[in-house]
């Protein structure tokens, strides 16, 4: 029987040595920090941090070059840890935005241009088939993409989704960016966005943002079939998604440790 070699095993080793730092910093750290908290030379840690991240373990700012914990390692994070706080702090007005809509509700974070899933609870339309702990929905063709979209400079924002058209996935994906553009500023008017079989055709969802001191930290998703009884409670849809990510912004308490764990993003 063949054994893994010192040199595999002592990879592993410092990968998740690596993967336990990123998941115990309470906010983004640096390259030269990374090496000296795990005491691998800085090429050594770079070159790991590449495949960490590439693999959804770990995320690097674009504009900082700071690293932080990726999708995979945040449902390991320790219960002090901002995250685990906060998905506790949470629950509750989850649980209440369920109750009101019997539909699946979804709390998401962001991280660099990462949308992972917080918590969910799931109503009429249960959605375990398409969830994964980071959504792979397009950004400009879903309610949650378009939220953290909304939140970039334009700069930003352009330089991510290139000059258009943009792909579509469905007939329903908006692929014009000056569309999108409208439906970015629309946001910030209603405190809201819907997305209707832009994803998935049969799905529709209502999306409102999570922020602290002026900075988007995430979202709250409400999905649900896309038949015709829904076209009528849009606006309903829309309020409760809003008035909870209203007061998920302002009365738990571990937003403001999970600022600064996202800072920087």
């Amino acid at each position: 029987m063949k054994t893994e070699t010192n040199g595999t095993v002592g990879t592993l080793a410092r990968g998740l040595k690596l993967i336990q730092v990123l998941t115990e910093a309470p906010a983004p750290i640096s390259l030269a920090r990374l090496a000296r908290a795990t005491g691998f030379d800085t090429s050594t840690c770079h070159r790991m941090l590449q495949t960490l991240t590439l693999e959804g373990w770990a995320v690097q700012d674009d504009l900082t070059r700071e690293y932080a914990a990726g999708p995979h390692a945040l449902v390991r994070c320790a219960p002090w840890h901002p995250w685990s706080l906060f998905k506790l702090q949470a629950r509750p007005h989850l649980e209440r935005l369920n109750e009101r809509t019997k539909e699946t509700v979804g709390l998401i974070a962001f991280t660099s241009i990462e949308r992972v899933i917080v918590d969910v609870i799931h109503g009429q339309l249960t959605l375990s088939s398409y969830y994964d702990i980071r959504l792979a929905s397009p950004l400009h063709g879903s309610a949650s993409g378009k939220i953290l979209l909304a939140a970039m400079p334009p700069a930003r924002r352009e330089a991510l989704l290139g000059p258009g058209p943009y792909p579509a996935t469905t007939p329903f994906t908006v692929t014009e960016p000056k569309k999108l553009a409208g439906q970015l500023n629309e946001i910030s008017k209603n405190g809201f966005v819907i997305s209707r079989d832009e994803s998935f055709v049969g799905l529709v969802a209502y999306g409102a943002p999570i922020t602290y001191r002026g900075d988007t930290l995430g979202c709250i998703v409400i999905t649900c079939s896309s038949d015709v009884e829904h076209v009528f409670d849009d606006e309903r849809m829309g309020r409760e998604c809003k008035e909870t990510g209203e007061l998920i912004s302002s009365v738990v308490p571990a937003i403001h440790q999970l600022s600064h764990f996202l800072a920087g993003f």
